[in-house]
């Protein structure tokens, strides 16, 4: 954890604070259920862009740059969780 967050958690009202608005975020604005529709459809249109120009190693990368972005919003989302508990 940063030096800051830290310090701010340890209080008692801004660490409710705290833990409060990361679960708003990763539950709401950056939840895998928001995300993963986002993340799909930009790999489509980008991919669909580099199939027209046909860039199979770009779709490639491509793919597994979408696929990191899945699998770091489950990650996030799984810390938030945790944080909570």
């Amino acid at each position: 954890m940063w030096p800051l967050i830290g310090f701010l958690v340890e209080d008692e009202v801004y660490g409710a604070r705290y833990v409060e608005l990361i679960q708003l975020v990763s539950s709401e604005t950056f939840s895998p259920e928001t995300m993963i529709p986002i993340y799909e459809a930009n790999y489509q249109m980008l991919a669909a862009y580099l199939e027209e120009r046909d860039n199979a190693d770009a779709i490639g990368a491509l793919r597994l740059a979408t696929d990191d972005l899945l699998a770091h919003v489950h990650e996030r989302a799984a810390a938030a969780e945790q944080s909570a508990d």
